[in-house]
């Protein structure tokens, strides 16, 4: 088989990022992350220290996550995460394990 036919082969095995994204309301990588602290019911100063980025870059992804699921508020989003099994420290796609809460709030001094 030719080189050309493998890497198609190996490209069209792997699902489409798109497909990710129409199963979770079309949200992206980060707003997902987002929406699964929110339903570990961290606030916005909390995220922020977790994901390394302003408290208005947090607003920003907090607006966007309610704008592209059609929701109105924060307690709307939780419930979302629980039904879609997001609400976890393990999230579904597992990318929140980095940002184990215990880890964290120890290393900052905070018990």
């Amino acid at each position: 088989m030719s080189l050309v036919m493998n890497r198609y082969k190996q490209a069209s095995t792997k699902p489409p990022k798109w497909s990710r994204a129409n199963e979770y309301g079309g949200l992206s990588e980060r707003e997902l992350e987002v929406a699964a602290l929110i339903g570990q019911g961290k606030s916005n100063a909390e995220m922020a220290e977790l994901l390394v980025v302003s408290r208005r870059t947090v607003e920003t992804y907090v607006s966007r996550v309610l704008s592209k699921l059609g929701l109105t508020s924060r307690s709307q989003i939780a419930l979302w995460t629980r039904d879609k099994k997001l609400d976890s420290r393990e999230s579904k796609r597992g990318a929140l394990s980095k940002y184990d809460t215990i880890g964290i709030e120890v290393r900052s001094g905070r018990n």
